[in-house]
């Protein structure tokens, strides 16, 4: 008889055990999956940076031309 609560309890424990290594692997995934967003996001904002600086850029450049040949309002 006292073999079968300890049997019981050990399955009950293996079956925890097994549960959080999947949430553990899972958890492993995640973090991987949102490592790689943060990596694109990053590319993404630095190449909106480059488009605002060469917008700014451009504006400027405008500016000049509209004042040189007096088209300023």
């Amino acid at each position: 008889m006292s073999d079968e609560p300890d049997s019981i309890v050990l399955r009950y424990l293996r079956k925890l055990d097994e549960k959080i290594d999947r949430i553990g692997s899972h958890q492993q995934e995640a973090s991987a999956e949102l490592r790689a967003i943060k990596g694109h996001l990053s590319a993404f904002m630095q190449g909106e940076l480059a488009q605002d600086s060469s917008i700014a850029s451009i504006l400027t450049r405008l500016e000049k031309l509209e004042r040189r040949l007096d088209l300023t309002s």
